[in-house]
């Protein structure tokens, strides 16, 4: 069986005790941690707030995230944010699809799930047809 194709997604992270600017600074942090995990391409959107501007709301906190194909780049990504929880435990994350559809991973869930439940969740996400 073929493996899907790169999968590109946006991750938008939201934390209610953080302001704009210290949001938009962890965005940034993770983004260049996920970014060294194999075969996963992490960038901050264009029009990106310059560091002390206020930005659109939709831009900070979000990632555009391209997955290559195969099973272990999921892993990773669980990892990376349950890494980050474990750091800021106020952050939830969302995945969303090229389609609109979307994918919420609270703390609660990454901190409980175990690592194979969750990667199946978010493989069914990203392959609703299969």
């Amino acid at each position: 069986m073929p493996h899907p194709d790169p999968q590109s997604l946006r991750l938008t992270l939201t934390d209610a005790a953080a302001d704009a600017s210290d949001l938009q600074s962890v965005t940034r942090d993770l983004a260049t941690t996920i970014g060294k995990q194999p075969g996963i391409d992490a960038t901050l959107p264009e029009g990106d707030p310059a560091a002390g501007k206020r930005g659109d709301p939709i831009t900070i906190g979000a990632i555009l995230l391209q997955l290559a194909a195969g099973g272990g780049v999921i892993v990773s990504l669980i990892g990376v944010l349950k890494t980050w929880l474990e750091r800021k435990p106020t952050l939830d994350f969302e995945l969303q699809r090229a389609d609109g559809a979307k994918l919420k991973l609270h703390a609660e869930n990454l901190q409980s799930a175990d690592t194979a439940k969750l990667r199946g969740q978010i493989e069914r996400f990203l392959n609703p047809k299969t």
